[in-house]
């Protein structure tokens, strides 16, 4: 029988956002301060959906808000938890649902049922958190007064990011 599993990885992206706002504040005590009293939850749920929008403009890949499993059962949610957004292929047509508890971690969940989609629900699961450390750093660069732009680009068969930024008035 098929059914919509956890899938055993997650993203910490607590300690992700958290690391990227540490490097950025060792030289500016002001976003330091700033930084210090900040509510990270809104802005994962934020990147979060920056990265899924990101990773749909890659060619192949679609954005969705269900998750389906090899019968067509449907669902918007995991365990009462609605998925931010779901990435699909066509080697993944059920999708891979992405979403966050509470604390700010991210979770996936997709049907397993056929051994070739674990192989594609890596590959979009690692594309998603490449993205989201993308979209992260892109958002707090901005707070900075960066202007920032992500290039996505196919590296070995793997999705990743780039993220250049130049400082306004800078050269």
């Amino acid at each position: 029988m098929s059914k919509i599993t956890i899938i055993e990885t997650s993203l910490d992206a607590p300690q992700v956002t958290n690391g990227i706002l540490q490097r950025l504040s060792k030289s500016d005590s002001v976003f330091a301060k700033w930084a210090k009293d900040l509510d990270i939850v809104p802005l994962i749920r934020g990147c979060a959906k920056n990265a899924l929008e990101l990773l749909s403009t890659i060619d192949g890949i679609r954005l969705g808000t269900h998750v389906e499993d090899y019968y067509g059962n449907r669902t918007d949610n995991h365990n009462g938890h609605k998925f931010i957004g779901v990435l699909r292929s066509d080697k993944l047509p059920g999708g891979l649902g992405v979403y966050m508890e509470d604390n700010g971690e991210i979770k996936f969940a997709a049907d397993d049922y056929e051994s070739e989609w674990g192989v594609e629900i890596e590959r979009l699961q690692k594309a998603f958190e490449n993205a989201f450390i993308a979209e992260a750093g892109r958002t707090f660069m901005k707070f900075k007064k960066y202007q920032v732009k992500i290039v996505p680009e196919i590296l070995n068969g793997s999705i990743v990011f780039t993220v250049q930024g130049l400082k306004a008035g800078g050269v």
